[in-house]
């Protein structure tokens, strides 16, 4: 019974974080440049499909109330790309890392 309450409270506060996979076969549109555009923070993979034509991948993290407006964006932008949602557990939606953290005098200190 628990459970159930837990998942039923969860999906209204939409706390959380989703990980959105699209995948875009439409050479003339630039889906992550689209996307980047909108605010969004995407990782571009670049592919190859069946038929070895280059295909886009793009992974998004985003926050779970968000999503339905992020899905939107995607079917507006480029109507034929396909999409996967997962949850993501344990990773808070953070900003963009902008220095290296490989190299330590790059770090941010504190």
């Amino acid at each position: 019974m628990g459970n159930i309450v837990g998942i039923a409270i969860e999906s209204r506060i939409a706390l959380g974080s989703e990980l959105v996979r699209a995948v875009s076969e439409n050479r003339t549109v630039d889906l992550a440049v689209s996307l980047r555009k909108k605010g969004y923070s995407v990782t571009e993979l670049p592919g190859i499909g069946d038929d070895e034509k280059p295909i886009e991948v793009l992974l998004i993290v985003e926050k779970r109330r968000n999503v339905p407006q992020l899905l939107m964006t995607i079917s507006q932008e480029d109507p034929d790309a396909i999409w996967t949602v997962s949850d993501v557990k344990g990773h808070p939606v953070a900003p963009p890392i902008t220095t290296s953290v490989a190299n330590p005098r790059l770090r941010p200190k504190g």
